[in-house]
């Protein structure tokens, strides 16, 4: 499992140190990442993937799910140099997870295997330029019924229009996330 110990989420050069275990490990080396086994992680190999799942949690359960995904992502998330934004309909999930693409290969891996997720659709994979959600290691957005219908109409038109099924989902998860 990838796990960083030292970030620089705004390529500041400035020093942050993350705990693992017992020993600190610092740097001020911009746009690198130290990552457990001592080596470095190159940031210039930033990765983006946009999914939107079918939420399998029980609506009685739901906020007490979502509050644990969130508190559980957004330390780990900081520490991999993951950014992005999460939205929950209350039927279904939609997110983008954007850093390096080792560490958003690792979260699509573990996403894909959570039982709280069903009919898993990538709406975007790849290499990008630039960061659309640079300030948040999780931005999340509680439920909202325009969000569900705009999730929905999403998912219909995947297929048939993937551009702008991946402009759209862009956009929303950005407005919600401002």
């Amino acid at each position: 499992m990838l796990s960083a110990h030292v970030i620089d989420r705004k390529n500041t050069g400035a020093v942050l140190t993350v705990r693992q275990g017992t020993a600190p490990f610092r740097t001020s080396e911009p746009g690198y990442c130290a990552v457990h086994n001592g080596g470095w992680m190159d940031m210039s190999d930033l990765a983006c993937w946009m999914y939107i799942s079918r939420a399998t949690i029980l609506r009685e359960d739901a906020d007490q799910a979502i509050d644990a995904i969130v508190a559980v992502s957004r330390p780990r998330n900081a520490a991999l140099q993951i950014t992005g934004a999460l939205v929950f309909s209350g039927d279904s999930f939609a997110q983008a997870i954007e850093g390096p693409a080792e560490a958003v290969a690792e979260l699509r891996a573990l996403i894909a295997r959570d039982m709280r997720h069903a009919e898993l659709m990538t709406v975007a994979d790849g290499e990008q330029s630039s960061r659309d959600f640079a300030s948040w290691s999780l931005a999340y957005s509680g439920t909202a019924h325009f969000v569900a219908r705009e999730i929905e109409r999403i998912r219909a038109a995947i297929h048939s229009e993937p551009y702008h099924s991946q402009r759209d989902l862009r956009r929303l998860l950005g407005e919600l996330s401002s």
